[in-house]
């Protein structure tokens, strides 16, 4: 189920901003460009909340040996694994300054992350 942002959030630090602050899919609207797209967002880390995810890969149930063409227009689903396009992460990450955060975790749940401050 998507969730509608109040105040066309821009990124899932938006939809945050906003006072929503269940994960889930959020429709955004990037000032680049402006057709909304539908995101996942991460609302609860240790890092805070307001992630927007551009790959989730959990059980390898989506192929990730790809096309360019595909990597460009994203692929897999929301509520699974998935890449989320590189147009979309272009577009948002042409509104301003970001950080990436990169979460992994191995069989065993041992947590890892990177995190660079600017994106």
């Amino acid at each position: 189920e998507t969730k509608h942002g109040r105040n066309c959030p821009i990124d899932c630090a938006s939809v945050y901003s906003n006072g929503l602050r269940r994960s889930g899919i959020y429709s955004i609207l990037p000032s680049v460009r402006g057709v909304p797209i539908e995101v996942l967002c991460e609302m609860d880390t240790e890092a805070g909340g307001g992630w927007t995810v551009i790959q989730r890969r959990q059980d390898g149930s989506v192929d990730f040996n790809r096309t360019w063409n595909e990597y460009k227009e994203g692929f897999g689903d929301l509520n699974g694994e998935f890449w989320l396009g590189n147009d979309n992460i272009h577009r948002m990450t042409s509104q301003g300054d970001y950080s990436l955060r990169i979460d992994l975790e191995d069989w065993n749940n041992k947590h890892k992350h990177a995190f660079y401050q600017v994106f």
